[in-house]
């Protein structure tokens, strides 16, 4: 929380909503001090338009945060600070969400401290990916106006991706932050196995599972929220852009028109230095192979990952 606490006094004075005379910093306790900065800041922008994205990771949400920032004035970020990784991911996984509520709503004090810095802005936008995993309760408890763009890429090309970047494995010790694990205190999916007795392959599928249940679980749980589905594969051809940026009502440009052709981010400096290679046909055969197994165990897999297998499958 060091971190956290040098940020909100900075915030209070870059704000100028309070000085020391009338906010007695050492009065209050850390949640306490944001607490109360949210009842300061909230009640004035808690009205304005707020986007945020359901995903994975490895789905081109950098590409999408581009894409959105190209409306004018509007604050488009990808996963900015705090990201709400790290230990608000172990809080998650670890006890019900009541728990750490308190200390994971730091995330609306920074987005409405966003917005009332910047009060010609459309909207305030975040494809964080771990949106539906560490802060989508409190931000659709705090904001009125909210949109959520539930983004999806062929399943077994993010598992490709995922493999490649050594997710899920012990040769990389920079994932833990980012993905949950498999039947975490929050989960909304039940992995095949114990996470000890998954491979690389497994973890992932269970992870990737588990994101399409929480969407599902999110979207039934929350239906004042406008929640709508794009494909990667369609939103990065300006014909594809331009149907979301419709659907959102947003405005389409020369700008967004040049932003949708831009090529995506496949981090292969990253995955030439691990040299782990895989193939869409191989991710496939295992996303089919999991499938298999969690039906005959009588888990739930959701369509939208079943279904949206591309290609031939055994």
């Amino acid at each position: 929380m060091r971190f956290h606490r040098r940020w909100v006094i900075g915030l209070v004075r870059k704000l100028g909503l309070v000085d020391r005379s009338n906010f007695p910093f050492a009065s209050f306790d850390r949640i306490g001090e944001i607490d109360a900065l949210r009842a300061a800041i909230l009640p004035r922008v808690s009205h304005r338009r707020v986007i945020f994205c359901i995903n994975p990771g490895r789905c081109g949400s950098a590409y999408l945060a581009n894409l959105l920032a190209t409306v004018p004035h509007a604050r488009s970020h990808h996963e900015p600070r705090p990201a709400m990784n790290g230990k608000y991911l172990a809080l998650i996984d670890a006890a019900p969400l009541s728990e750490s509520r308190a200390r994971r709503s730091i995330k609306c004090l920074a987005v409405a401290a966003d917005l009332l810095l910047h009060p010609r802005a459309p909207f305030y936008s975040e494809t964080n990916h771990m949106f539906i995993k560490t802060f989508c309760d409190v931000v659709v408890d705090d904001f009125r106006d909210v949109d959520v763009i539930v983004l999806r890429r062929d399943p077994a090309a993010v598992l490709k991706s995922m493999i490649e970047l050594m997710w899920f494995s012990n040769a990389s010790n920079t994932w833990q932050a980012w993905a949950s694990v498999p039947g975490g205190a929050n989960s909304a999916s039940l992995p095949v196995a114990h996470e000890r007795e998954l491979d690389q392959f497994d973890r992932a599928i269970s992870y990737l599972v588990d994101i399409e249940a929480r969407t599902s679980r999110f979207i039934a749980t929350h239906p004042r929220v406008s929640c709508q589905s794009f494909q990667l594969e369609e939103i990065t051809t300006p014909r594809g852009a331009r149907a979301m940026f419709e659907a959102l009502a947003l405005p389409w440009s020369d700008q967004a028109e040049r932003q949708s052709r831009q090529v995506v981010n496949a981090r292969s400096d990253i995955k030439a230095y691990y040299g782990n290679i895989t193939s869409l046909e191989t991710c496939r055969a295992r996303i089919h192979d999991y499938v298999q197994r969690a039906l005959t165990l009588g888990i739930d897999i959701p369509p939208t990952l079943s279904s949206g297998l591309t290609g031939p499958v055994p």
